[in-house]
């Protein structure tokens, strides 16, 4: 009898276990919580603590206009790819493809729509609901096009997988969906 309970102990503790998440499974994790700009979510995942300051007062900037958060929304809408290039026990490197939306050839689909807006143009608060309309059917139109590719270094810190210089790509992925929305100024009508 005490043989099996011990053997059911042993049993429960070894299927209790967790298992750490691999390279790939982190950097999944990462990117899911980019999709919606929870940078502070990552932190257990990355060597250097996360900052997103510059995203923070751009998010701030932007919140109440309503063009310019449809289109964050479709940014943040992206397609992703990930592929191993090299794991060993204690370093990763994962290539990752991201496919977004382009805001300069999303444009040219929007111009169809912006005709209709214009109709309210004396009427601010309805001229900006008709431009993030416009703009809602030109991205469900348009097809993520704007390609960026990332290599992810990982490495692994007492059994757990951490992605290395996570500021550096945070930087340069923060940078390009500013500047995508940032083009809206230079195309708002």
């Amino acid at each position: 009898m005490k043989k099996v309970i011990v053997c059911l102990v042993l049993c429960l503790l070894c299927g209790c276990s967790t298992k750490e998440k691999s390279p790939l499974e982190v950097t999944e994790t990462v990117f899911n919580h980019l999709k919606t700009m929870n940078y502070y979510e990552i932190s257990d995942y990355t060597l250097d603590t996360p900052t997103q300051n510059n995203w923070d007062t751009f998010y701030q900037s932007i919140k109440e206009n309503k063009v310019k958060m449809t289109c964050l929304k479709y940014l943040q809408d992206f397609d992703i790819s990930y592929i191993i290039e090299y794991e060993s026990k204690d370093n990763a490197t994962i290539l990752v493809t991201m496919k977004l939306h382009n805001l300069a050839e999303t444009r040219e689909l929007f111009l169809e729509y912006f005709i209709q807006a214009f109709e309210y143009y004396n009427d601010p608060p309805k001229y900006q609901e008709e431009l993030g309309k416009a703009y809602t059917q030109a991205f469900e139109r348009s097809t993520p096009s704007l390609i960026l590719t990332y290599r992810v270094a990982l490495v692994s810190v007492n059994g757990k997988w951490k992605i290395e210089q996570i500021n550096d790509f945070l930087n340069n992925y923060v940078n390009t969906i500013i500047n995508q929305i940032n083009l809206i100024d230079y195309y708002n009508y």
